[in-house]
């Protein structure tokens, strides 16, 4: 008869493998949701970063809403050009560059052993 178990230490190892496969199926799509959520993290922080690279607009073209100017096509910049075509809005492209702007972790954990070593030495 296939599918049985014969001993009892063969019931223990199947019953311990049931077990276990909810346990690890679990931990791998948190472990999945973990890297899917650092590899957005990643990806807006380098948008943000290209985005602070991208010209703006230049505030002095404009004039007063009466002149012919103000009327005139507005001249769109690489910038406004880039969140048109991503269909980024400008909240978005907002903390994009802010995030841009933080420390990343990994200089965040040297720089902070740094002053662990220091303030060590300091108290010595």
């Amino acid at each position: 008869m296939q599918g049985r178990v014969d001993t009892l230490s063969e019931r223990k190892q199947a019953d311990a493998s049931k077990d276990v496969r909810p346990t690890l199926r679990r931990t791998s799509l948190l472990e999945a949701e973990r890297e899917a959520a650092n590899v957005r993290l990643r990806a807006e922080r380098r948008a943000g970063e290209l985005l602070k690279e991208l010209a703006r607009a230049d505030e002095s073209r404009g004039g007063d809403l009466k002149s012919a100017s103000a009327r005139a096509t507005p001249i769109r910049s690489p910038y406004s050009e880039t969140l048109a075509s991503t269909g980024t809005s400008r909240q978005q492209a907002h903390r994009f560059q802010a995030l841009a702007d933080m420390r990343k972790p990994d200089k965040i954990r040297r720089d902070f052993g740094r002053q662990i070593a220091q303030s060590s030495r300091a108290t010595q």
